[in-house]
């Protein structure tokens, strides 16, 4: 009983339902829905194109911005090339005062040119014998698919050497190798380094794979032309 009671309100339900459409009390409740979602994708839709709009406007003040450090790095780079450490660095007190890497860094953060003057203030900072200093800036630098990766690893291995930590010294070796692919000047140069440190650092069998990698792919490069003495103290 309790099952058929259940039936019948169901299906006077449903009829009240139909009787409500035909008579045009259903077609309001219909609108309000649809008004609701219609509402709810013009919602949708404006904070899509807010947000479109955020990303093209941030790309534009950041383009600009990176416009900016550009021009105020120029001097600092001139300081860098003169081997004036301290200006590029620090930026020089002449009149107008001109803004050194670590100004660069901090005015513009977030910017290529600010990427850039990590990468100068690691190597000014190698150069003077402060490994560690270096290692801060150098580690920080976006790397990728070019030579300013090469010379941030390459720095970072030379960095680590100083340290005497000669495995992480190879390891960052290896990737300065790998940065730019089979380069004929810059893969063995870095290779050669790898299988020294490796070498130093008693992993031979580590160093003996860098300098194989040199005779094979590289045999005419300038490294690979007196290989075979540094396969012949680490071959087994």
């Amino acid at each position: 009983m309790e099952k058929i009671g259940k039936k019948l309100k169901a299906r006077e339900e449903e009829i009240e339902r139909e009787e409500r459409l035909e008579s045009g009390e259903g077609s309001s409740s219909i609108q309000e829905t649809l008004a609701q979602n219609k509402n709810i994708l013009l919602g949708v839709a404006a904070a899509i194109l807010l947000i479109a709009i955020g990303i093209g406007g941030w790309n534009f003040l950041q383009s600009r911005k990176d416009n900016r450090a550009g021009a105020d790095m120029y001097q600092a780079v001139y300081y860098f090339e003169a081997e004036n450490y301290q200006f590029a660095l620090e930026g020089d007190t002449l009149s107008p005062r001109s803004m050194g890497f670590l100004d660069i860094i901090s005015e513009y953060d977030g910017t290529s040119s600010a990427n850039r003057a990590r990468y100068y203030a690691g190597v000014i900072y190698l150069k003077q014998g402060d490994a560690a200093q270096a290692i801060d800036y150098l580690k920080d630098v976006d790397k990728g698919d070019n030579m300013m990766s090469v010379g941030a690893y390459m720095s970072l291995g030379f960095a680590h050497e100083e340290q005497e930590d000669l495995e992480t010294a190879a390891s960052y070796f290896e990737k300065a190798a790998n940065a730019v692919k089979d380069n004929d000047q810059t893969t063995p140069f870095a290779l050669l380094h790898a299988g020294q440190a490796y070498e130093l650092a008693g992993n031979k069998e580590k160093a003996l794979k860098a300098f194989s990698r040199i005779k094979e792919d590289f045999p005419t490069s300038t490294e690979g032309q007196t290989i075979d003495k540094y396969i012949g103290r680490v071959s087994p």
